[in-house]
């Protein structure tokens, strides 16, 4: 399906996809901008099979499309991890684009592996099944996006107590916390491992 220009979104040079820093290899940056002053994207190591024969393998595996989240009328812009992590889901409901849309049951897939590469923090490395399907049906926008907020908030909490490799994205109490990280989108990485697109608001 073709993709339409999105004037949000205007085209971005190609230095801005991706770059190297003191981190120390290369760093995704999804493409777009935010209306909202103060807030920026969290470039971030695309997740690597360990070794040449998973990408071997992996290689021709299908392509799933990303998942936004997004406050109604408020397009591209993310939603804010405290909100998800401190509203209930009927409170969310009401102010979600699209909150009970079943946005995995066309895939097929029943779990799938969310990881967190943050830069800086290689050694902390979290992998962790979010199930897709319960008792209750498939799993919806709204309860997709609490699992991704509660899976940062314990990264967090963890990675906090780490020293990091560079001091471009720190993690502590005096630099980058839990109540400045933005959900925008789910992305598909490999087979069945998926990142979250993260944005920094630190108003």
């Amino acid at each position: 399906m073709a993709s339409n220009a999105n004037p949000l979104h205007p085209p971005l040079e190609a230095e801005q996809y991706s770059g190297y820093t003191s981190i120390g290899c290369a760093l995704v940056v999804p493409p777009g901008t935010f209306l909202i002053p103060h807030r920026r994207w969290l470039p971030q190591p695309a997740y690597t099979p360990p070794s040449k024969w998973k990408v071997s393998t992996g290689s021709g595996s299908k392509q799933f499309p990303s998942i936004s989240f997004d406050y109604v009328d408020r397009p591209n812009q993310g939603v804010p991890m405290r909100e998800l992590s401190a509203r209930n889901v009927s409170t969310l409901v009401q102010v979600l684009q699209g909150p009970n849309e079943p946005v995995f049951s066309q895939t097929g897939l029943r779990k799938i592996t969310l990881r967190i590469h943050w830069p800086g923090y290689p050694h902390v490395d979290w992998a962790r099944t979010i199930e897709l399907v319960s008792s209750g049906g498939p799993i919806t926008r709204v309860q997709l996006a609490t699992a991704i907020a509660m899976n940062y908030g314990r990264f967090m909490e963890l990675a906090r107590t780490a020293k990091p490799t560079s001091p471009d994205f720190v993690i502590n109490v005096s630099a980058i916390q839990f109540e400045h990280l933005v959900l925008v989108a789910l992305r598909h990485v490999f087979e069945d491992v998926w990142q979250a697109d993260v944005a920094l608001d630190r108003r």
